[in-house]
């Protein structure tokens, strides 16, 4: 049966604090493909995360507040497009700034900490000069990755997304599949603990969609990974939890992991329909 329970993000009374932001900003790799045989899996963490009363201002868009428990599971965050998803995403990423508190092993922090966290955003656009395995290396140093591990981990990075062939050529010059996989590798490179995806699907075909599911459940359950989506099949057996947003307002904190895989997309899909959040 599902259960889920109502966020109780509404009655939290604590003022909002702004915390500082001269942190350097999460790495961003510049888009994202599954690989069904990556072996960039992560460790497991023991640290937690927790979202209270955060909320972002863009433009003339108000995100939150949102409060919630992450911990170290498997989240879909759900919603239409413009429901606030990459919005939220950004923000845990260091790109955006917020209101609010955002605890991590309950200590505020800025944003997620770099070393310890991947991120994928939508877009894909890779320097012009750069070959594909200068883009892996780069994305290695800036994560700070041991000199004595570097060469290894940027060629098992590039072997994971099959772009062994491909190193020495321009990133720029990839098509738009290669492209999404050389991003891949960029953001797991340093083997992250927590793993950020926003819309890894959109624009995708079904064999690369599949591929993203293969890769997904290939995480393991001690390491976080959020990923963004408004397609409730790639993430619906997969995650343990599904946060529901609408409208910059989050309505449900579903709890998966007591239903069976057979009757997720089902109950799930009813579940959005009472919430007015369909799929697409």
């Amino acid at each position: 049966m599902l259960t889920f329970r109502a966020p109780y993000l509404l009655s939290f009374q604590a003022p909002p604090t702004r915390f500082p932001t001269e942190h350097a900003p999460t790495w961003v790799a510049p888009g994202f493909v599954g690989a069904a045989h990556c072996w960039l899996k992560g460790t497991a963490i023991t640290t937690t995360v927790r979202l209270e009363g955060i909320e972002v201002r863009r433009h003339r868009f108000t995100l939150g507040p949102v409060t919630a428990d992450l911990g170290a599971s498997r989240v879909g965050l759900i919603g239409l497009n413009g429901a606030g998803k990459s919005t939220l995403i950004e923000s845990l990423a260091g790109r955006l700034t917020f209101r609010g508190t955002l605890l991590f092993d309950g200590r505020p922090m800025a944003h997620l900490p770099p070393t310890l966290t991947g991120y994928v955003p939508q877009q894909v656009a890779h320097p012009g000069l750069v070959s594909v395995r200068e883009c892996v290396a780069a994305a290695a140093d800036l994560k700070k990755v041991a000199p004595q591990r570097r060469e290894e981990w940027v060629s098992s990075a590039l072997a994971a997304v099959d772009l062994e062939g491909e190193a020495g050529r321009r990133a720029s010059r990839l098509s738009g599949g290669q492209s999404r996989r050389l991003a891949c590798a960029m953001a797991l490179v340093h083997r992250p603990e927590i793993l950020l995806l926003d819309e890894p699907t959109a624009g995708l075909d079904p064999v690369q969609r599949r591929g993203i599911r293969d890769f997904l459940h290939q995480r393991p359950t001690g390491t976080l990974t959020v990923v963004s989506t408004h397609i409730l099949e790639d993430v619906a057996d997969w995650a343990e939890r599904l946060l529901v947003l609408r409208s910059g307002e989050l309505v449900a904190d579903v709890a998966l992991t007591s239903i069976p895989a057979a009757e997720r997309l089902a109950q799930v899909d009813a579940l959005l329909q009472s919430l007015a959040v369909t799929r697409q």
